[in-house]
């Protein structure tokens, strides 16, 4: 919707009411991203950690990560590259594109090719450093035997996530202070990931048997409450921008950055917690719940890479007169298009892959099973059960 919006619709351009809605969108959809895989991928090692037990195996980690990722990238890449603008071939910097290193590059081009892939190339830095986190912290907590006091330092260790991304934004925000491909690196989203990893320690622990305060699970129960604190979150990033236009850090105040990192965060957090901690009750969950939704997500990352190069496909709507209409109507011709070709990336290009890496390495249980948050859980023979 927000690339829609910017790109071909002219929505935003255009000040409809609802653009300053539709500006944040982007960003919001990021931080869900980061927010959901940094859950999704420390789960196996927190549980390994607060049990005191080997932490899963770091080389096949690796090597899944890069087969999910590569295949389908490269795919669109080249599908882009071809069919939409050459500026790939063009560049002098095709090996950075095809690794998601490019942005690191001074010479490289910020959003050239295919633009998407600033996020994925943050993501690629995540999948790095988390099992280097985890077997450090692993070792360091390698004589505490008591899981309440290993989860205690988890919790810390999380809230220290922050002190890097604040101090990077801090930095980034004063006067010159680099070039823009600066705000592109992981360390100004690290507090991002760490609100993920907490979700993740959190479903950890209640599925070792721990408990969680009764007001956490009260809040966590209540689908409504907790998308109320998102949308008020994210109304608030709204009137602090008060434009449609994004705002970049080195042309905003500290605090204004800080806040507006601080909601993004909030929004993504809040409207996770239900899904993730909660009773799987309420309307909004029996939706994302159901079974459309839930293909969706299988050929989501396929969305994620070939909707920009489906709207460049597309003509210039001009003969709409309305900058609404010309909003819908290209919303629902590129999400019809795009869904399709994902599908076909997904069954062709990504399964394969995904089936490939899960043979070359054992893939921690407790990923393929439902997170571990809901009713009663033991452990046994190291593998969650319900």
């Amino acid at each position: 919707m927000y690339h829609v919006g910017t790109a071909q619709s002219g929505f935003l351009q255009a000040a409809e009411p609802g653009a300053h809605l539709l500006a944040n969108l982007g960003n919001f959809g990021v931080a869900v991203f980061f927010l959901l895989s940094s859950f999704l991928l420390f789960q196996p090692f927190a549980l390994s950690s607060i049990t005191n037990q080997k932490l899963p195996p770091v080389a096949p980690f690796y090597i899944r990560r890069a087969m999910r990722i590569f295949p389908a990238y490269w795919l669109a890449l080249v599908a882009w590259s071809i069919s939409v603008t050459p500026e790939v071939r063009a560049s002098g910097t095709v090996v950075g594109k095809l690794l998601l290193i490019d942005q690191y590059d001074p010479n490289s081009g910020i959003f050239t090719g295919l633009a998407v892939s600033w996020s994925l190339a943050i993501e690629l830095a995540f999948y790095i450093v988390l099992p280097i986190y985890a077997v450090i912290l692993s070792k360091l907590l390698g004589r505490v035997s008591s899981p309440n006091r290993r989860i205690a330092w988890h919790a810390i260790c999380l809230a220290f996530w922050y002190v890097p991304a604040v101090g990077y934004r801090y930095w980034l925000s004063t006067a010159n202070n680099g070039p823009f491909r600066y705000q592109l690196w992981i360390f100004a989203y690290l507090d991002w990931f760490a609100l993920g990893m907490l979700l993740a320690l959190a479903s950890a622990w209640l599925a070792t048997g721990g408990s969680l305060a009764q007001s956490v699970r009260d809040l966590a129960n209540r689908t409504w409450a907790c998308w109320t604190i998102a949308g008020m979150s994210y109304a608030s990033i709204v009137i602090l921008l008060d434009s449609p236009k994004m705002i970049r850090i080195p042309l905003e105040s500290f605090l204004l950055t800080s806040l507006r990192y601080a909601l993004q965060g909030f929004a993504a957090f809040f409207f996770l917690l239900p899904a993730i901690l909660g009773g799987g009750v309420g309307t909004g969950l029996r939706i994302l719940g159901s079974r459309p939704m839930i293909w969706l997500g299988k050929v989501s990352f396929g969305i994620c890479l070939w909707h920009l190069t489906v709207i460049g496909w597309l003509p210039d709507f001009d003969s709409i007169s309305s900058a609404r209409l010309r909003l819908l109507t290209t919303l629902a011709i590129v999400l019809t298009i795009t869904v399709a070709i994902s599908a076909l990336s997904y069954y062709l290009a990504e399964r394969p892959f995904i089936e490939l890496s899960r043979r070359r390495g054992s893939v921690p249980r407790f990923n393929r099973q439902m997170s571990a948050s809901r009713g009663t859980h033991q452990i046994e023979q190291g593998v969650f059960v319900k």
